[in-house]
């Protein structure tokens, strides 16, 4: 399987990339090593670029062909953050949406800021308010409900393997998930329940497929 790893050379990424080469993974690293270190590569290749240079993200992408993504290219000084707010917005934030659209992510467990008491940035102003903050989630879960609609659509006609969990919430149609975890509802018999069944799809929404047992 192959990964590609963006900001392996920091603490974070060094240390999974390790696990990931120990276990037999082929892994490429993308990092400008801004703020990593070249020596910390233990495992796999490793190509100094910049995720805002779109021309060689595309030829990464073209040429390893990853089956998935893990992305660690952040910056996290909180008091260099307040000092040079623009330089972790377009590190963190422009960089983190380019990837989102190369990629195609459809996925992500994002949430809004909020301080930890005891942490040394509990004590630094807040000087975002919530309406933009909300305001900034929203741009990158709209970007992933269009991805995922994006996929779901270019599913309808396939035939899926989808491993049968149950009844659906309104008990009329089985539910079950297919091997990319799209959320599949058809009509069948409960005895399908643990079993993967093939479905072919017939519509695509962003937060299921409905189909027909095959």
């Amino acid at each position: 399987m192959k990964i590609l790893v963006t900001g392996r050379a920091g603490y974070i990424g060094s240390h999974v990339v390790k696990a990931l080469g120990e276990k037999g993974f082929e892994v490429l690293v993308v990092d400008n090593l801004s703020k990593g270190h070249k020596e910390a590569v233990l495992y796999g290749k490793l190509v100094v670029a910049d995720l805002q240079d779109k021309e060689t993200l595309d030829a990464i992408f073209r040429e390893f062909k990853p089956d998935a993504v893990m992305h660690f290219a952040a910056f996290i000084e909180v008091a260099e953050s307040v000092k040079e707010p623009l330089k972790y917005y377009r590190n963190n934030t422009v960089n983190t949406m380019k990837l989102i659209d190369e990629v195609g992510f459809d996925k992500s467990f994002s949430f809004i800021y909020s301080k930890r008491p005891g942490t040394i940035a509990a004590s630094l102003p807040d000087d975002v308010n919530q309406t933009v903050k909300k305001q900034r989630l929203a741009v990158i879960q709209d970007k992933l409900n269009e991805n995922t609609e994006k996929i779901s659509r270019s599913m309808i006609g396939s035939i899926q393997k989808v491993l049968v969990e149950g009844h659906s919430k309104k008990g009329s149609t089985l539910s079950g998930r297919t091997e990319n975890m799209r959320t599949t509802h058809f009509q069948g018999n409960e005895d399908s329940i643990g079993q993967i069944v093939s479905v072919k799809i017939t519509e695509g929404f962003i937060n299921s497929l409905q189909g027909e047992l095959i």
